[in-house]
């Protein structure tokens, strides 16, 4: 489990059974809550400290909807299954198999949840109070809820996969779209974006986005997009980008795309290699 070090020493930052991998923890400027008094906001300038937890675990997606915590629910549900001592799968298209194990209705999805200041240093400033309890799986947002998708990409995907903007406007990541009758044999992935990770899947994109936030790579629909990386001010998205089909030893080329909010809406420029 992740840890925070600070001046009041150690902190368990996290307390969630079911598996998680792909830490990130990203210190980033957050909102004060709307009940801080006038005088912190004014001697912070109006944020505060903290950071931006993102990490990986996989969930079951084939409930009829999200579970309001996935992980504890699919965590849930392998104990039941292990109990009953039944592991059967019923496969109404391919694929079934993926390089060293058979596939089920679990995938790998990101999850994002913020950690108060508090958390990473051991304990609020002069205050001899014990740090927050640690966040637990019901502190985090699926960024794929109910998706049946992978990020990062079974089976060697991890944090190269996904990226959070310095700032915790723009979460981007790559991913393939939601199951196609071709997915046996597709290599296709798609770059994404969503406007804060604080937006439940679903949120404003394209039309072909499915959920999965506004996809930056329609004009390469069947190709490999993959390692999104936000520049340090957050305005411009690079990612590596295959163009071939079915082809995994294709050219990669770095692709660069800027990023703005324009009236609430995410609005990307022209894609340049």
């Amino acid at each position: 489990m992740p840890v925070g070090f600070g001046s009041g020493g150690v902190s368990k930052l996290t307390d969630i059974t079911g598996g998680v991998d792909n830490v990130v923890l990203l210190p980033l400027p957050l909102p004060l809550p709307s009940s801080s008094s006038s005088a912190a906001s004014s001697s912070a300038e109006g944020t505060q400290v903290g950071a931006r937890l993102l990490f990986s675990s996989d969930v079951f997606v084939d409930e009829d909807a999200p579970a309001a915590d996935p992980i504890a629910a699919s965590a849930a549900r392998d104990k039941d299954e292990d109990e009953d001592g039944i592991n059967v799968v019923k496969y109404s298209s391919l694929p079934v198999r993926s390089w060293d194990r058979w596939l089920d209705a679990k995938m790998g999805h990101v999850f994002s949840a913020t950690v108060p200041q508090e958390s990473l240093s051991g304990g609020a400033a002069g205050s001899s109070a014990p740090p927050p309890p640690p966040l637990t799986s019901a502190d985090a947002t699926d960024q794929l809820a109910g998706l049946a998708t992978c990020c990062p990409s079974a089976p060697f995907g991890g944090t190269e996969d996904f990226s959070l903007s310095r700032d915790g406007r723009f979460l981007a990541f790559s991913a393939r779209p939601v199951l196609a009758p071709d997915e046996a044999w597709a290599t296709n992935r798609h770059i994404y974006v969503k406007a804060s990770v604080a937006e439940a899947a679903g949120g404003a994109g394209s039309k072909e986005d499915e959920g999965l936030g506004l996809c930056l790579t329609l004009d390469n629909p069947e190709g490999y997009d993959t390692n999104p990386v936000f520049s340090p001010d957050g305005s411009t998205l690079a990612w590596l980008s295959m163009s071939t089909p079915q082809y995994e030893a294709d050219a990669a080329r770095v692709k660069l795309c800027t990023l703005q909010e324009i009236g609430g809406k995410l609005t990307p420029g022209p894609v340049r290699t």
